[in-house]
């Protein structure tokens, strides 16, 4: 894509999961065509981050987007460790095949704050589920999860979104 750039050409960098380069590879290409001197322009479009957090109901300011949560045991703790215990609301993402492992390991440490999950965001299956992580964990085990889930979570109010 840079080649093809540097030629003069144009190109558009479109995702149909989200807004190109927040959590995906688009940034790489972003990021080269900086480093290359190409300029960009941008045309805002939908953002799962924004829009996971204003229909959780959490408080929006402050709020920390942490990408995709930790897989390795440590680095979940060192996420934990700098981040769950600030005042802000957290949002991260989490694989429809991971969900629930991430909200049972939440569920024990951290069962009575509250937070949201929510799917499938402006498509035909959205879905939102809101309560303490203890409820979120039972609500998701008996749900089908589909798709990329954003997670705000506020820890000034005890919040999590996941």
């Amino acid at each position: 894509m840079i080649e093809i750039l540097k030629s003069g050409k144009s190109v558009g960098l479109v995702s149909d999961v989200g807004t190109p380069c927040i959590s995906n590879p688009g940034e790489l290409i972003v990021k080269d065509a900086i480093e290359n001197k190409i300029d960009i322009e941008i045309i805002p479009g939908p953002s799962a981050i924004i829009t996971s957090l204003v229909i959780s109901g959490l408080k929006s300011t402050p709020f920390v987007f942490l990408g995709f949560f930790p897989k390795k045991k440590i680095e979940i703790e060192n996420l934990i460790e700098k981040y769950f215990f600030i005042k802000a609301t957290l949002i991260f993402y989490e694989s429809p095949h991971r969900i629930l492992e991430t909200l049972s390991f939440l569920k024990d440490t951290f069962p009575e704050r509250k937070g949201a999950v929510v799917k499938e965001l402006t498509k035909i299956y959205e879905k939102v589920y809101r309560g303490t992580i203890k409820e979120l964990y039972e609500k998701i085990e008996k749900s089908e999860i589909k798709g990329e889930c954003p997670a705000p979570q506020n820890l000034d109010r005890n919040y999590l979104t996941v």
